[in-house]
């Protein structure tokens, strides 16, 4: 089973807290083309930048993976 990053909700998150990608790319430790490569579902993150993003946004590392439908 592969998981999915659900990119909306990451969109979502980081809208509501009026983030920047720029800002939540530097707390997750990563540049802001990574991060920007990642919520357009280009890329995907290690578990440790997936941590630290969820932890930029406000949320578990859960709320960012698509539930099986």
């Amino acid at each position: 089973m592969i998981l999915q990053l659900d990119i909306k909700k990451m969109r979502v998150l980081r809208a509501e807290k009026d983030l920047t990608q720029e800002s939540v790319a530097k707390t997750a430790e990563i540049s802001q083309n990574h991060y920007s490569s990642i919520e357009r579902g280009q890329r995907i993150p290690r578990i440790e930048v997936l941590n630290n993003i969820a932890k930029a946004l406000g949320c578990s590392v859960k709320d960012l993976i698509l539930e099986d439908s």
